[in-house]
């Protein structure tokens, strides 16, 4: 209640007394997928609140600060637990952003997503505008976390900001992301450091990233800087994507991007004797659980189908699809942290992988009599309905009714008819709704699921 007359969502209660009406308006509006006329109908039938649309508009309007809040104390409590029950080491933190457009395309809005790969949780999410850029100061650092991003992410000061927080990186890099420099403060060449890639396939040295502004005072400092040459097939899918960028640009495309397209480039801050080079790639190849993290708040939850215009409408429908997205993960949460991967098997390996077995032998058929094998050549005559077996029927004076799904086919309904008459006697005693029958492929289909009750 305090929260919600700090922010100034619940202010004059006329129609919506409490924070868990207006709470429970925001997620029918938002996940609940009704509009505002639908919103009103449905809290005045149920009796959470009575009020129109237009008043319902005002409300969850108001009501956007106040949700954000809600996100972030519950982000800040996750947080709080997540420090007391990891033990002390490294944790891998994925990042990335994905952009909400809003009905026409006219209003975009960004999501700043931070995932925790140990708890398979959000560890931090910031909602901005299409102009909110992405970068590795999005999130706070926590003391041994390595933050693992995308090239977009691969800037000057969100390096110095990771270093100084007492965390690491392992970034994707550009072309031309980072000015880097030689230890004696010359450019660093990396055409020269491809061509060794190219020869020995992976390649590594020690490089200084400095300042590309004028004027600014900026001290260099070293980072490792890894080279993976890509396979043919993915070196020319990068080469196709940098032309049409270029194209779309109105640039001509240089021989030194087409180059380092057939490169896999990663800058990162972890010691080498630790820290090997193909462990730092192994490690970066993890990001894509993010990727799917994005994936599934816009194909589970539709968060992207944002159908308001208005920012603080539009804020608040992307924070309750927010607030119910974490409530989701807490509950997930329950059953990760059971036996055998909860706190009493910690030393467990929480994943296994199996070997791999051959396939059995397929099974032959001896053809020895001329007869049998003319026999094993004819396709064999079954049932159109072999699949569907017969139940035992619980009451003799209610015997049991077969009901198929029907799948669109185009015939006539009396040939479906006869057929299921032919096969299923049961067929005869069904009512006019449940005479109906699979079909594939312009037979009977076999792989039918019927369902038996009593009449």
């Amino acid at each position: 209640m305090a929260s919600a007359q700090a922010s100034g969502a619940l202010v004059r209660r006329r129609a919506v007394q409490t924070p868990m009406t207006l709470l429970r308006l925001a997620l029918a509006y938002g996940p609940g997928g009704l509009s505002l006329r639908e919103t009103s109908a449905w809290a005045e039938g149920v009796g959470v609140a009575r009020l129109s649309d237009v008043a319902l508009l005002k409300r969850l309007q108001r009501a956007a600060g106040w949700l954000g809040g809600l996100v972030g104390e519950l982000l800040a409590e996750r947080a709080q637990l997540a420090r007391e029950a990891s033990a002390p080491g490294r944790w891998l933190r994925l990042i990335d952003g994905t952009v909400v457009g809003g009905p026409g395309g006219r209003t975009q809005w960004r999501l700043h997503l931070t995932f925790d790969l140990s708890r398979h949780c959000l560890a931090h999410v910031e909602l901005t505008d299409r102009h909110g850029a992405e970068k590795l100061e999005r999130a706070p650092v926590e003391r041994g976390e390595i933050r693992v991003g995308d090239r977009c992410y691969a800037r000057p000061e969100g390096l110095l900001y990771m270093i100084r927080g007492g965390g690491d990186f392992v970034l994707r890099l550009g072309v031309r992301s980072l000015k880097l420099l030689q230890a004696d403060g010359r450019p660093f060449g990396l055409p020269t450091f491809l061509r060794r890639a190219a020869k020995d396939g992976i390649a590594e040295t020690t490089v200084l990233v400095g300042h590309g502004r004028r004027g600014k005072s900026w001290q260099p400092f070293p980072v490792r800087l890894i080279a993976v040459r890509k396979p043919p097939g993915a070196a020319a899918s990068s080469r196709r994507a940098a032309r049409r960028a270029s194209q779309r640009q109105g640039n001509r495309i240089s021989r030194q991007t087409l180059n380092a397209a057939n490169y896999l480039l990663l800058v990162t801050s972890l010691d080498g004797a630790t820290y090997p080079a193909a462990m730092v790639i192994a490690i970066y190849r993890l990001r894509w659980q993010v990727e799917l993290l994005a994936k599934r708040l816009k194909s589970l939850l539709h968060i992207d189908r944002l159908p308001a215009k208005q920012t603080q409408l539009a804020r608040c429908w992307l924070y309750a699809h927010l607030l119910l997205a974490l409530l989701v993960e807490d509950i997930t949460q329950e059953f990760l942290d059971s036996p055998p991967s909860g706190p009493r098997h910690r030393a467990a390996r929480p994943f296994a992988v199996a070997p791999h077995q051959a396939p059995p032998p397929p099974r032959t058929r001896s053809h020895s009599h001329p007869r049998r094998t003319q026999q094993s050549a004819a396709p064999r005559r079954t049932s159109p309905l072999s699949s569907v077996r017969s139940a035992p029927t619980p009451n003799a004076l209610s015997p049991p009714t077969v009901k198929l799904a029907n799948m669109g086919e185009s015939r006539d309904p009396s040939c479906r008819q006869r057929d299921a008459e032919k096969w299923i006697p049961a067929f005869a005693g069904m009512s006019a709704s449940a005479r109906t029958l699979c079909w594939h492929g312009g037979s009977p289909c076999r792989r039918v699921s019927c369902l038996l009750s009593r009449r």
